[in-house]
């Protein structure tokens, strides 16, 4: 078959790969999101408590769960995943230089 003819293109393929060698953080992740979007919804119409934000005060409860701590704490593992990324991609890049 011809490289135009192929079922999967070569960048399909790496994205494939790169998410079944990734399949442990994917699920994690989702377990992770689906745990706290269900701590959002359950407290939709509670206006919760700005100033008791876990883990810097050590007595907030779900009831103060809010928008806030779900942006915070669905966006943290991205970015701390993101930069771990970046940083293993340059030192493997400046090695091989």
């Amino acid at each position: 078959m011809s490289a135009t003819g192929t079922l999967i293109s070569n960048s399909q393929y790496s994205i494939m790969k790169t998410l079944l060698r990734n399949k442990l953080f994917i699920v994690l992740y989702g377990v992770w999101f689906i745990m706290h979007t269900f701590f959002l919804l359950r407290n939709i119409g509670n206006d919760g408590d700005k100033r008791r934000f876990w883990p810097f005060q050590m007595w907030s409860g779900l009831d103060d769960y809010d928008i806030s701590e779900w942006f915070v704490y669905i966006i943290a593992p991205l970015f701390i995943i993101f930069v771990i990324k970046i940083l293993r991609n340059s030192t493997t890049r400046h090695h091989n230089e």
